[in-house]
């Protein structure tokens, strides 16, 4: 990390403190609402990122493949990209290193390495590298940089790492469900055997040679039928083999839906959350000694953790009191026990919105000697935590 470019701690009139030129542009080149050139920054690279795409789309038509005017265009916009990276690269506060190696800037490296290292190889290695220039195509992915589609993307990596449980479930029964159908229908159109012309063939009752060759190679077919895609290059032609492929559809939908749905209800979740997070942040802006916001976010999240604990040992009970109550007597204490617990839900959302409302913070951090109160409550909120499992 190298040194500020102006003497950083200097103070306007108002008390604020000055931005050093590195900090300046960094924030220029990074936080498209900094202020105005930011802006101005980063539609045109977005625009720039367009413009390649649709250049990179275009050139591969055979009336266009090696237009000048699409070599020029592809020179303005890897300089377009070239100094918006290296800028980022000299101005940046984090290690060099790391710098480099985040996901999102080896996307912006690999859009705009091939055209250097095919100029430098010259006519002699030219050809041989051209096919670099497919990584002309990872631009597309520099649209997560734009404006807040950052963001988006950390909603959608989120959701899959929450995920990775329901998505090892479905790639094992899909796996193992794909294994048995295409031995299934392995059996059921494998065909004759028959020679022809010095061949060795496989054919079905209607003449025609059987695809299904092998378990292997009926996977392709098991694959595009349970996903419900249906290309229609292979399929079967007698009944035994229509019973499979009926079999394969619905099995499909089943193998499919239950994993999936547990990755929809976690994005929600993670959705939420983001949306959540970006509230909390324009109360710290908006609100009246806005740094103290922060305690009163934690205890929101720590009253809906403790929330959710208490549902789900709640449900657990009242799934016990279905199987063991069948009387009416039981019947009435699972309806009065369902009664609170959906009262204590109600009390504990109703106090994780309160402690975060505008209104409130306004009120309870505008009261003189309440920073004092807050660093108190901050405090304790941390004991919580750490007495926590």
């Amino acid at each position: 990390m190298g040194p500020p470019l102006v003497a950083p701690g200097a103070t306007r009139s108002d008390g604020t403190v000055k931005l050093t030129c590195r900090e300046y542009v960094d924030k220029t080149f990074n936080d498209p609402t900094f202020s105005p050139l930011a802006s101005l920054i980063s539609n045109v690279v977005l625009v720039a990122i367009l413009v390649s795409t649709v250049s990179f789309v275009v050139g591969t038509e055979p009336a266009l493949e090696g237009s000048p005017f699409l070599d020029q265009l592809e020179i303005v916009v890897v300089m377009i990209f070239s100094v918006e990276y290296v800028t980022r690269f000299l101005v940046t506060f984090e290690n060099r290193c790391s710098f480099v190696l985040t996901p999102l800037n080896m996307i912006d490296l690999l859009a705009i390495l091939p055209w250097y290292v095919e100029k430098v190889a010259g006519a002699g290695g030219g050809e041989a590298l051209r096919v670099l220039r497919v990584l002309r195509v990872v631009r597309i992915f520099r649209v997560f940089k734009v404006g807040d589609m950052k963001s988006k993307l950390e909603v959608f990596t989120l959701c899959m790492v929450n995920s990775i449980e329901a998505l090892k479930l479905l790639v094992f029964f899909f796996g193992i469900a794909v294994l048995i159908f295409s031995s299934l229908m392995y059996y059921a159109e494998h065909g004759v055997r028959t020679e022809v012309d010095g061949e060795t063939v496989f054919m079905r009752s209607d003449g025609s040679e059987s695809p299904y060759t092998s378990i292997a190679a009926t996977f392709w077919w098991a694959i595009v039928t349970m996903t419900t895609v249906g290309y229609g290059d292979t399929f079967p032609v007698d009944p035994p083999g229509k019973a499979v492929a009926t079999l394969a559809m619905l099995g499909g939908v089943l193998v499919l839906a239950l994993p999936l749905s547990v990755i929809g209800s976690n994005f929600t979740d993670a959705y939420a959350e983001t949306l959540k997070a970006k509230a909390h942040a324009e109360l710290s802006s908006q609100v009246p000694g806005g740094a103290d916001v922060d305690v009163f976010v934690l205890a929101s999240k720590e009253l809906e953790s403790h929330c959710a604990d208490i549902e789900k040992i709640c449900g657990a009970l009242s799934h016990g009191l279905t199987i063991k109550g069948s009387n009416a007597g039981a019947s009435a204490l699972k309806k009065q026990f369902e009664l609170q617990l959906s009262n204590v839900k109600q009390a504990c959302d109703g106090l994780a919105q309160t402690v975060t409302d505008q209104g409130f913070l306004q009120v309870m951090l505008g009261d003189a000697g309440s920073s004092a109160n807050v660093a108190k409550a901050r405090a304790k909120l941390e004991q919580i935590k750490k007495s926590k499992p």
